[in-house]
């Protein structure tokens, strides 16, 4: 008897603390098959895409075969029932609903992406809303690009993996036609440890020219060959070995939140986990193919813009 008076108090608990989220948006992350959704009894059903946050007073109809899955806070639940499902239904279904730390990622990264300021500029504002200002972005070492003609891409900061890394820059200025530069590797110490002539915003390093060595830190830099003033700001990061970014990968393709999930949400989910991990490289490069090749699909839009707004690759 106590441990059903257990049972109880604990559904109970956890019913509460569903319902007190109220801060929180329902938003689909994933959809697979046919999933209609209108966002109220009157509201005629359109065609789902992720990144849409159910109201509560939405009415979902799932066809045969299709899921839909919901990202709430630190939770995430799969709904696969067939038919009419009223979303107050879903939400207040407290065994449906999952806690994982991935699902943890997901939210914080949703919670920002969801900022009108994202929404504007990947177009799926309302038409004639005036620009909102961008929110609060915490600063992260080798930030500045503001303050350089060169705007570093890639790697970002963090961690770097691979037997050739590749790095990448813009102009600040596209009008500038600046296409020679000089690329500098660097020790932590400042000590110049490669450097060579590039043509082009992009340099491979190649490990029969500079072998870097695993856990050591570096920086890099462009200067424009022209004009040591033209550049861009030295920005470090740490060389680690590939296993480290394979174990991440195949414990999350273990997880049952990313099994269930499509295609785009997968990359989705890769992509927030590697970005915690530090793996910025490989966490803008997924959000970038999940945006280019999922152009309907509105969480992708929004996670790669506030991307690439939180590490300061917005020009």
């Amino acid at each position: 008897m106590k441990k059903l008076i257990w049972s109880v108090s604990l559904l109970f608990f956890c019913a509460l603390t569903l319902n007190s989220q109220s801060g929180f948006k329902p938003i689909v992350y994933s959809v697979t098959g046919k999933v209609k959704y209108a966002d109220g009894p009157d509201a005629k059903a359109q065609k789902i895409v992720p990144g849409v946050e159910l109201s509560r007073d939405g009415v979902l109809q799932i066809a045969p075969g299709a899921t839909l899955g919901i990202s709430y806070d630190s939770d995430y639940a799969v709904v696969n029932s067939t038919g009419e499902q009223a979303v107050a239904t879903i939400l207040n279904n407290v065994e449906l609903f999952q806690i994982s730390d991935v699902a943890q990622l997901l939210g914080d990264a949703i919670e920002e992406a969801i900022n009108p300021y994202f929404l504007v500029r990947s177009g799926f504002a309302v038409a004639g809303d005036p620009p909102p200002p961008p929110p609060t972005k915490p600063e992260k070492d080798g930030h500045g690009n503001k303050d350089y003609k060169i705007v570093r891409l890639q790697p970002s900061g963090g961690k770097v993996s691979g037997n050739q890394p590749t790095f990448s820059w813009a102009m600040q200025d596209p009008g500038r036609k600046i296409k020679k530069f000089k690329f500098i590797l660097r020790s932590n110490d400042n000590k110049v440890l490669w450097e060579d002539d590039v043509k082009g915003f992009e340099y491979e390093l190649d490990p029969a020219d500079f072998q870097m060595e695993n856990s050591k830190y570096y920086k890099w830099q462009v200067i424009s060959a022209d004009d040591p003033e033209v550049s861009t700001p030295n920005i470090f990061f740490q060389y680690t070995a590939s296993a480290e970014i394979s174990q991440l990968r195949s414990s999350l393709r273990s997880a049952p939140m990313y099994q269930s999930a499509d295609p785009a949400a997968r990359m989705l989910l890769e992509a927030t986990l590697l970005e915690q991990a530090d793996f910025l490289s490989e966490a803008h490069e997924l959000l970038r193919m999940a945006a280019r090749k999922n152009k309907k699909n509105q969480l992708a839009q929004l996670l790669y813009q506030s991307f690439e707004w939180r590490h300061d690759m917005i020009k």
